[in-house]
């Protein structure tokens, strides 16, 4: 049976087609065919290359620390020694590394197929997200697109000619948002992800967007690169300048880097002639056979954008950029992230197996953690233009040993910046709270669940306002990520969280659910197989 309807709107099957994730946690699967199992043997490459294309090389690993170390300040414009460091941090492999898994659905992993330590996170280690540079007048490496190869850390040229006015016409159909120096693009190519996840791979490919943009903003507030992203924007205009065809792969960030310059002039001024631009460059595909549902293709156009409707948005919605709070109501681990970027996302990691129930976690660990999450991703410094309706994400916590906490329930007050008890049921064992085997529930010290109110995003953004809560819950999974690391904690994000079930034990609101959830716990030592920096100068991380 088809996912969409074509006899509702777009945000009622929108609605309906979230409400389905929800339920897949109670054994109720009805975006995923039973018969769907995934083809390891013709799985899609780690990473996409460009065959035909030569490549512009960038600064390499092996002076990223002591790069990152002298570059490091405020007010830093983007150039190509900056964006090579902010590039690499984000998507490059820190380490190549083999361990235990517990991860059955997978094939094992021998001594020749190692795994890649990335500073970001991804939904199943699938990292279906792509970088796209896009330069302009007088920036290097010369005015055009260029995609970023993370496993041969280099921009390959996609196309030339000037783009940038065109993407900031894009973001805001007036050009008022101004046109920067460089936009970076966030785009998903569906393929990487869905050929494991089928239907589902939509959820997490949007979430994963998401957390490339978290690292994006970490390493640009490290930096002191001034940023500006965008949720919301012509998707045809942005696919066109990458040369995505919205159906196998589709742009879902726009970050605008630097600071914008005057208002873009109307694209009649300088459109030229109507030839159409020459085709970019196709990127190789490893596997024999790419077949991306149609339901998934159905659900994204639900989401996708025209002129018009930008245009509306930001007209309604449009808030000026924050300023960075003054350093005496930063987040405690803020000036901690910044000086040690580099080393805290070589030690980010997810926690399959040690998760550590014989040491409470530190009070103090925890509510740092989760000050620098909502800081980060709601409040504070947030350079997302498209704000979140007020009360339409929250973070709810389960206490099993966190300090003198008493076991139970909390939700975390942003503006307060503390925890609050709430009520709920008393389960004999969590781990009834989670769908899969590979981490063990009763033994993390604490449960982090981020909730959010789907209707309230549609009601102000449309059937987009599905893609722009889940790149919320995406930017929140790095900042967990980045923080636990940080704070030498264990942390798993998951997104087999029961839904139903833990909306019923926390008693969350009518339209509230449970978007993901993360375990945290002391750490134990982990037991490697080996573990190999692939960046010399950086150095392990020593919490201060």
């Amino acid at each position: 049976m088809p996912l969409i309807r074509k006899d509702v709107s777009a945000a009622e099957n929108i609605l309906a087609f979230s409400e389905m994730i929800f339920m897949r946690g109670e054994g109720i699967d009805l975006m995923v065919p039973a018969e769907h199992k995934p083809d390891w043997d013709d799985r899609p490459s780690r990473v996409r290359l460009y065959r035909d294309r030569q490549r512009i090389p960038l600064a390499g690993p092996a002076t990223l620390n002591r790069r990152f170390q002298a570059t490091q300040g405020t007010d830093n414009e983007p150039s190509m020694a900056t964006l090579a460091i902010m590039l690499y941090l984000m998507s490059s492999p820190l380490s190549r590394k083999l361990d235990i898994t517990w991860n059955a659905d997978i094939p094992q992993v021998g001594y020749l197929a190692q795994e890649y330590g990335r500073g970001a996170a991804s939904g199943g280690g699938l990292y279906p997200a792509q970088l796209y540079v896009v330069a302009g007048s007088g920036e290097q490496p010369g005015e055009g697109v260029y995609h970023y190869s993370s496993a041969q850390h280099a921009l390959v040229p996609v196309r030339f000619g000037a783009w940038t006015e065109q993407l900031a016409h894009a973001v805001a159909e007036q050009g008022e948002e101004g046109v920067f120096p460089y936009y970076v693009i966030i785009s998903v190519d569906f393929w990487t992800n869905c050929f494991k996840y089928h239907n589902f791979g939509y959820h997490v490919c949007s979430q994963d967007a998401g957390v490339m943009l978290g690292a994006l903003e970490l390493a640009c507030d490290a930096l002191g690169i001034a940023q500006r992203s965008f949720l919301a924007f012509d998707d045809a205009t942005v696919n066109q300048a990458v040369g995505a065809d919205g159906r196998s792969e589709s742009a879902f960030v726009v970050v605008g880097l630097g600071n914008a310059r005057t208002a873009a002039p109307a694209l009649a001024d300088h459109a030229g002639d109507d030839q159409c631009p020459p085709s970019p460059a196709r990127a190789w595909n490893r596997s024999r056979s790419v077949k991306i549902p149609p339901d998934l293709i159905d659900v994204h156009q639900l989401t996708m954008m025209g002129p018009d409707q930008v245009a509306s948005c930001v007209a309604a919605l449009t808030q000026p950029a924050k300023a960075p709070k003054s350093s005496a109501t930063q987040p405690v681990l803020d000036s901690r992230v910044r000086a040690g970027l580099p080393s805290i996302l070589l030690a980010r990691r997810s926690a399959w197996g040690s998760l550590n129930g014989g040491a409470a976690v530190d009070k103090e660990d925890l509510l740092a953690l989760l000050d620098f999450v909502w800081q980060h991703a709601v409040s504070g410094a947030n350079s997302v233009r498209e704000p979140i309706p007020p009360g339409s994400l929250g973070l709810c916590v389960r206490v099993n040993a966190v300090g003198d906490l008493g076991r139970g329930a909390y939700h975390w007050d942003g503006q307060e910046r503390c925890l609050v008890p709430m009520p709920s049921e008393d389960l004999k064992t969590w781990q009834s709270t989670y769908s899969m085997g590979n981490y063990n529930i009763d033994e993390v010290g604490c449960i982090l669940f981020v909730t959010g109110n789907l209707p309230s995003l549609v009601e102000q953004y449309g059937s987009r306002g599905y893609r722009i809560l889940n790149a919320y819950v995406g930017r929140i999974a790095q900042f967990a990520y980045v923080a636990a690391a940080a704070l030498k904690l264990d942390c798993g994000a998951v997104l087999g969280v029961r839904a139903k079930l833990v909306k019923r034990v926390m008693q969350l609101g009518e339209n509230e659910n449970v978007c993901i959830g993360f375990y945290v716990s002391k750490p134990q030592d982990p037991q490697h197989l080996f573990d190999f920096s692939l960046v010399p100068d950086v150095p392990a991380w020593k919490r201060a």
